[in-house]
């Protein structure tokens, strides 16, 4: 079977996966590939900062915002680990025993920025959420951060807001494209704007803040359903 457009210097087989996501996948291309746009010719692995367009890094940005694959992106099986560096804005998956296991982006210079992990690692206490998300920063010890998930990843409805708030977690979103947290401190929780120091309302529980508070005169359980707050993010 002749390699599919777009596919590089790929000996490959097509197989089927299940990912906890995206259900039963059909034509997965496995193997040390490289998948790019139909439109693409070269080698991806000249890719750098000086070369890299415009709308590549759009693509790739938007990639990593809804956990899909980057325009630039391969596919391992059964390693231990993704490497910790890799092609500039690309992506990689680790698939092990038939299962999405973990989605690796790399930015600019090449180094990982973002980990999907599509299991608990064995521990469902401490990592109650699949999927979720770590951010690395490499000025930090240890460098991968902690897990965190947003609501791309997942069907988030309001009850699990709900119920993430009640459990202590605090919650980030946007909103006409601006910045909100819900927050708490010392016993109160707050909605706060980006950039404001004086929260738009205070309450003594999570359940009451999500009563009284308003934007735009609607509740935020009416916009969170309608779809009005996006990029929805939970710590």
């Amino acid at each position: 079977m002749p390699a599919p457009q777009g596919v590089l210097n790929a000996d490959y087989t097509v197989k089927q996966y299940k990912t906890p996501t995206i259900g039963r996948a059909g034509g997965v291309i496995t193997g040390q590939i490289v998948i790019g746009f139909p439109s693409v010719t070269g080698n991806f692995a000249a890719l750098t900062n000086a070369n890299a367009s415009n709308y590549t890094i759009l693509s790739y940005d938007n990639a990593k915002r809804n956990g899909s694959p980057a325009p630039y992106h391969s596919i391992v099986e059964d390693v231990r680990s993704l490497p910790a560096t890799g092609i500039p804005y690309s992506s990689k998956d680790n698939i092990k025993q038939g299962q999405l296991e973990q989605r690796r982006y790399y930015g600019s210079d090449g180094k990982a920025e973002l980990d999907i992990d599509y299991t608990n690692h064995g521990n469902a206490q401490i990592n109650p959420n699949v999927p979720h998300r770590h951010d690395w920063n490499y000025n930090n010890k240890p460098q991968r951060g902690p897990w965190y998930i947003v609501e791309t990843d997942l069907h988030y409805s309001y009850s699990q807001l709900v119920e993430d708030l009640n459990t202590g977690h605090e919650v980030s979103f946007t909103f006409v494209n601006v910045k909100y947290y819900i927050t708490q401190n010392q016993g109160s929780w707050y909605l706060t704007k980006l950039g404001e120091s004086v929260p738009l309302q205070s309450a003594s529980t999570p359940s009451e803040l999500l009563t009284l508070a308003t934007l735009n005169n609607e509740s935020l359980q009416t916009l969170f359903n309608n779809g009005s707050l996006v990029d929805i993010s939970v710590y």
